[in-house]
């Protein structure tokens, strides 16, 4: 366990507060086996997390023949990180290599796929196991021709 304090998390005599505040956003990688990296996403993934995701995403899908992206421990996600994901996607089928997104039961993430309507686009699974064992069957998703999400600051309206 990571011990963080902040400002808020002081007594009134300053001293630190029994509880720990968990950091909004955090990324853990994980290499369960060779060509394979798993990057649990916990927290908050947003505008201000965008480009760094954007790098590491990329990153792990050139090292990796499987890149699998857990969102089950995503308490939010925004058009940033859909739009990361759709082009970690549209790379991986450029460069025959697949993404694979674990939701678990995360009725959130899944909220926003389904209204973002890219669900069907992008290779959901409810498990690790199943992201694991499952990407030996290739997958037949492709991306559509147009963008299924305006660019993060386009006035849509």
């Amino acid at each position: 366990m990571h011990d963080r304090l902040s400002e808020s998390r002081l007594g009134h005599d300053r001293t630190p507060r029994a509880e720990l505040a968990p950091r909004p956003t955090e990324r853990i990688v994980l290499h369960p086996r060779a060509d394979v990296a798993v990057i649990v996403m916990l927290g908050e993934h947003d505008l201000c997390t965008a480009e760094e995701l954007r790098r590491v995403l990329s990153k792990l899908l050139a090292e990796n023949k499987l890149l699998v992206v857990d969102l089950s421990h995503a308490s939010f996600i925004d058009s940033s990180c859909i739009q990361n994901l759709l082009n970690v996607q549209k790379q991986a089928l450029a460069t025959n290599r697949q993404l694979i997104i674990q939701t678990g039961n995360n009725q959130r993430v899944l909220r926003v796929l389904e209204i973002s309507g890219v669900r069907p686009v992008l290779r959901c699974v409810d498990s690790r196991a199943e992201a694991l064992n499952g990407h030996a069957a290739k997958s037949e998703i492709a991306l559509p021709s147009t963008p299924l999400v305006p660019p993060v600051g386009a006035n849509g309206r």
